[in-house]
C-alpha cells in the first residue's frame, strides 16, 4: 500500500492486534501465531506470543493503536510504553529473542534510536533486541499480502459496488471506429498496423515526449452485422459468414482460425497498447476461441457486459463464491472415451433436457459420461462472480479431461463475455473440446467447431 495510498487506522483495538498478528504470521511463518491473553488477564507487557520458524527464535509483539493520543505527546508516551511493556517482561521472566513495539503512529526517528540503543545494552546482558514497527511499516507489509487487505478494508466496503468493476470511457461516441472483416484482417494486416500506429500519434498531443502510461485499445468483435460499435471502439472485427451450413463448417472454422491468428499478430505489433477493452456480440464458440487465442500469447483485457467490466486478470476483483451446483456425472457407457459437459449460467431450467434430446435424435457418438453444472440462482451477478464462473468452467474442462476422457462435448448457456473469460483461463487442453451452439429456434444445437491444444 506504500506505493499507492495510505489505508485509514482501525478503530477498533482488538482489529488492530489481530491485524498485526495476521502480518507476523507471515512474517514468522507461523499460520498458528495467536494474541496473547485478553484485556483483564495478565498480559506481561505482551499482546502477541510465538514461534518464529524463518529464525527459530521466540518472539514477543506489544502492540498499541494510538489513534487518539495528540501529536505532541505521542513521542513520551510511546517511550513510557516501551519502558513499561520491558519491566513487566522482566518482572514475569519471559525470555524472549526479539521484542517488538508495534504502534499506529507515524515513524519517529527519536523512538528508534532509543530502540537502539536498547537493544545495543539488552544483547550484551543476553537480553532480547527491542524494534519499532511503526504504521508505514505495516503499510508497506500488507503489498505482500493482499488477502490481509481484504479482510481488514476491502471486505468491508458495499459489496454491490466493490465487486462490480465499471468502465468510465471519456471518449465513448467520439471515436473513428475503424471497421473491418475477418477477410480483411487477414489480407490487410500490415495497413492496419500502420493505422493503429497512426491513431496513437494522433492521440499523444506531445508527439515527441514518449508516454509513460500504456494506451488502451477499444476493440470490439462482432458476427452481427449491425453490432458495429461505430464510435465507440478504435477497431471493429466482423466475422462475416459465420453461419453457413454443416457441410461448410471446416472450411469456415478454418478461417476464423486463420482470422484470430492475424488479429493476435496485429494487436502484439502495436506494443503502445497494453490496455485492452472489448466490445463482444459474438457466438459462445468463437469467444471461447478468442479467448484461449489471446491466453496463448499472454495477452489481457476487459469486457464490456452491460455496462461492467469484467477482467481476465484475477487480481483485479476479489474472491467470492461461485453459486455453482454440480450434479453426479450421469454414467452411460463406460468403454466410450467422450463426455458431455452443460454448463449453465444463465438460469435455463431445461437446458440439460434439451441437449439430451439433441443427443439422442442425432447421429451422436456414444457418450461415457454426462456432466451437468449449473448456477444455483441462475445469473451472473457481477465482475468478481464473473470471473470466478469463468474459471470454475475452465477447470470443469480440465477435470474431465483428466478422466482419460479424449473428446469434451461442450453446451453452454452463458453471457458470452464469460466464454471469452473462461477461454482465457484454460491453463492446457489435452482432449479435443467440440463447442456447440444453439440455433435461432432455441432447440437444436450445432457444432460450431473442434478446439486442440494445438489450434493456437
Amino acid at each position: 500500500m506504500s506505493g499507492i495510498f495510505d489505508l485509514p487506522k482501525l478503530k477498533d483495538d482488538s482489529f488492530f492486534e489481530d491485524l498485526v498478528c495476521d502480518i507476523f504470521s507471515r512474517k514468522f511463518i507461523n499460520p498458528n501465531l495467536q494474541r496473547f491473553g485478553r484485556k483483564g488477564q495478565a498480559q506481561y507487557g505482551l499482546d502477541i506470543l510465538g514461534f518464529n520458524f524463518g529464525t527459530n527464535e521466540i518472539e514477543g509483539i506489544q502492540c498499541k493503536n494510538h489513534l487518539d493520543v495528540p501529536t505532541n505527546k505521542i513521542q513520551s508516551v510511546m517511550e513510557a510504553d516501551i519502558t513499561e511493556s520491558l519491566e513487566k517482561l522482566k518482572k514475569a521472566g519471559i525470555k524472549l529473542n526479539n521484542f517488538y513495539y508495534v504502534t499506529s503512529a507515524a515513524s519517529d526517528s527519536k523512538i528508534t534510536s532509543m530502540c537502539l540503543a536498547l537493544s545495543k545494552n539488552r544483547l550484551a546482558q543476553g537480553q532480547s533486541m527491542v524494534t519499532p514497527v511503526f504504521w508505514s511499516d505495516l503499510m508497506s507489509s500488507l503489498d505482500n499480502y493482499p488477502d490481509l487487505v481484504y479482510k481488514y478494508y476491502s471486505k468491508n466496503l458495499p459489496t454491490d459496488k466493490f465487486f462490480d468493476l465499471k468502465i468510465s470511457d471519456l471518449n465513448v461516441l467520439t471515436r473513428k471506429t475503424i471497421l473491418k472483416t475477418s477477410k480483411e484482417i487477414l489480407n490487410e494486416k500490415e495497413k492496419i498496423k500502420e493505422i493503429l500506429l497512426e491513431l496513437n500519434q494522433t492521440q499523444n498531443i506531445f508527439k515527441k515526449v514518449t508516454s509513460v502510461k500504456p494506451r488502451t485499445l477499444y476493440l470490439g468483435v462482432t458476427t452481427q452485422k449491425n453490432s458495429t460499435f461505430d464510435q465507440v471502439v478504435d477497431l471493429t472485427v466482423y466475422f462475416e459468414d459465420f453461419y453457413v451450413s454443416k457441410e461448410q463448417l471446416e472450411d469456415r472454422n478454418r478461417k476464423i482460425i486463420e482470422s484470430i491468428k492475424a488479429l493476435v499478430e496485429i494487436i502484439k505489433s502495436t506494443s503502445m497498447y497494453e490496455n485492452i477493452i472489448i466490445y463482444t456480440d459474438i457466438e459462445i464458440s468463437l469467444a471461447f476461441q478468442l479467448g484461449l487465442a489471446f491466453r496463448k500469447n499472454r495477452i489481457q483485457f476487459k469486457v464490456i457486459y452491460k455496462k461492467q467490466l469484467w477482467s481476465s486478470v484475477e487480481e483485479d476483483t476479489p474472491a467470492v463464491e461461485s453459486r455453482i451446483k454440480s450434479q453426479e456425472p450421469l454414467i452411460i457407457d463406460n468403454s466410450s472415451t467422450e463426455a458431455v459437459l452443460i454448463f449453465d449460467a444463465v438460469g435455463r431450467k431445461d437446458l440439460k433436457d434439451i441437449v439430451l434430446k439433441n443427443i439422442n435424435d442425432r447421429n451422436f457418438p456414444t457418450i461415457k459420461y454426462i456432466v451437468h453444472k449449473y448456477i444455483v440462482d441462475g445469473r451472473v451477478s457481477n465482475s468478481a462472480h464473473a470471473s470466478i464462473v469463468a474459471k470454475e468452467l475452465s477447470n470443469s474442462i480440465m477435470e474431465i479431461q483428466s478422466w482419460g476422457i479424449k473428446d469434451i462435448h461442450l453446451f453452454l448457456a452463458i453471457p458470452k463475455p464469460i466464454s471469452l473469460m473462461a477461454g482465457h483461463k484454460l491453463d492446457s487442453l489435452n482432449a479435443k473440446l467440440h463447442v456447440y451452439f444453439l440455433g435461432a429456434d432455441r432447440e437444436i444445437y450445432q457444432r460450431a467447431t473442434i478446439i486442440t491444444n494445438s489450434t493456437f
